[in-house]
C-alpha cells in the first residue's frame, strides 16, 4: 500500500508505505529542491511494525527483511491489513502526521532531526512519542 498527499502551501509530498510488515511516512522536500539526478533528500518516520505470528518470526519475516535493524528496535502493533491511512499537516506545510485508524502514531517537524514515532520505546534509532510537540506543531 502507497498513498500519497501533496501540501498546497509547502509544496511538499507525504508518503505513506506498507510492505504488509512495516509501515513508514517519507517527507519529499519541495519540487524544486529535489536534486535533478532523481535523488531524493527526505526525512523518515517508522510508525508501526505489525504483529505476526511466532510461526512467522520463526520462519525470519523480520530477520530477512530490508529494514532488519529498524524492526529489531521497534514495538510490535496488531494493525488490520488495509488500516485507514490519514495525514495532518502544520500550518506551514513543513510538518507532517500520519493517522492509522484514527490514531496520530508518527509524525515528522520541520525543525527538528528526527521524527517521532509511538512504535519506539528508546530513542536508540528514532525520537519516542512527544504529546506536548504533537499538540503544538498541529495545533491538536
Amino acid at each position: 500500500m502507497k498513498i500519497l498527499a501533496d501540501n498546497i502551501i509547502s509544496l511538499r509530498t507525504a508518503v505513506f508505505n506498507d510492505d504488509g510488515i512495516i509501515g513508514y511516512l517519507v517527507l519529499l522536500p519541495p519540487m524544486p529542491d529535489r536534486r535533478p539526478d532523481g535523488h531524493l533528500h527526505s526525512d523518515v518516520c517508522w510508525v508501526y511494525k505489525r504483529h505476526h505470528s511466532i510461526m512467522d518470526r520463526v520462519k525470519g519475516c523480520y530477520r530477512k527483511h530490508s529494514s532488519a535493524f529498524i524492526l529489531k528496535h521497534m514495538r510490535s502493533s496488531k494493525v488490520r491489513l488495509d488500516p485507514e491511512v490519514s495525514f495532518l499537516w502544520s500550518d506551514t506545510g513543513h510538518s507532517v502526521a500520519v493517522a492509522v485508524d484514527g490514531e496520530p502514531m508518527g509524525f515528522i517537524t520541520e525543525d527538528k532531526f528526527c521524527a517521532y514515532s509511538k512504535a519506539f520505546d528508546k530513542p536508540e534509532v528514532m525520537n519516542t512519542w512527544d504529546e506536548n510537540l504533537f499538540r503544538k506543531t498541529f495545533n491538536a
